[in-house]
């Protein structure tokens, strides 16, 4: 096994690694699903998936990586998109702050 090879294969680790703690932290409630931190882990290690399934040319399994990145951007997004309209909005009659 070549360097590059190694280094293909530490990285699908890692990925599987990255994707299997992201899925424990959100069965554990530890975090939610719409989360930051579990959509990070998620979005990185499916990249870490995605080249080394490519470079073993597992393009189904890269395929699927591929549409799980796009759903946790989507994820992301409508997340984000939800706090920023909730900040907007006032709660209970009173301004955002206010005691």
């Amino acid at each position: 096994m070549g360097a590059t090879e190694l280094i293909i294969q530490i990285v699908g680790y890692l990925g599987g690694i990255l994707v299997l703690y992201a899925y424990y932290m959100v069965s554990s409630n530890r975090t939610k699903g719409d989360s930051l931190h579990y959509q990070f882990y998620n979005i990185l290690g499916a990249l870490c998936l995605i080249i080394n399934t490519a470079y073993h040319g597992a393009y189904p399994s890269m395929g699927v990586n591929i549409v799980w990145i796009v759903v946790a951007i989507v994820s992301l997004r409508r997340s984000h998109a939800l706090k920023t309209v909730a900040g907007r909005l006032r709660i209970g009659g009173r301004k955002k702050g206010a005691i």
